[in-house]
């Protein structure tokens, strides 16, 4: 998805790479927010339970999801974005339901368990107002790797930022997944502080 919105293809669509990427990155933030208010829910409701079992809970679950993806898949809907949205809308239409699909991040295929255990941090704060502003920050950051695409303006450059994309896919995969996991161990450390 991300190299189908660059200025080249923007252009051969006879529409503004600018426009369409605003509105991109204001759906993704929407997004990010709409998922902050369900886990603010949650976490508001979790947020009436003492501290030493909320985060035993959200320890166990971080745990869990992290082998669960090490070992198995994580469940998640099996759909992405709708290609052929790029041709039938508008720029800003396109902009603004990809990144609102995008930074709710749980609508669409979810390829880490980062994801969860960002929500899972969310709702271990016990509060409403973290945990829509972790939503937001984390539709803002599942945008910002669009803005890259700037400088994609001819064919060449396409075929070059596609190449970039291929060799970055398994150092930002293990990236992702080493954060991660320091993220479960700091989840359990918090977990264990707030039992004692």
């Amino acid at each position: 998805m991300l190299a189908s919105i660059t200025p080249l293809g923007e252009r051969s669509r006879g529409r503004k790479w600018s426009r369409t990427v605003t509105a991109y990155v204001v759906g993704a933030v929407a997004g990010g927010a709409a998922l902050g208010v369900v886990a603010g829910a949650v976490a508001a409701l979790a947020g009436v339970l003492d501290v030493r079992v909320r985060w035993a809970v959200i320890a166990a679950a971080v745990v869990i999801t992290v082998i669960a993806e090490w070992r198995w898949r994580l469940p998640t809907v099996r759909r992405q974005v709708d290609v052929r949205w790029l041709d039938a809308y508008r720029g800003w239409v396109v902009g603004l339901g990809y990144g609102a699909q995008l930074g709710a991040a749980v609508v669409t295929i979810v390829p880490t368990a980062a994801t969860w255990v960002m929500l899972w941090l969310g709702v271990a704060s016990g509060s409403f107002a973290v945990a829509v502003v972790t939503g937001v920050v984390f539709g803002a950051v599942r945008a910002a790797p669009v803005l890259a695409t700037w400088q994609v303006t001819d064919v060449a450059t396409l075929h070059q930022w596609h190449r970039r994309l291929a060799e970055w896919g398994r150092p930002a995969d293990r990236f992702t997944r080493t954060t991660t996991w320091m993220c479960a161990a700091g989840v359990v450390a918090l977990a264990v502080g707030a039992a004692r």
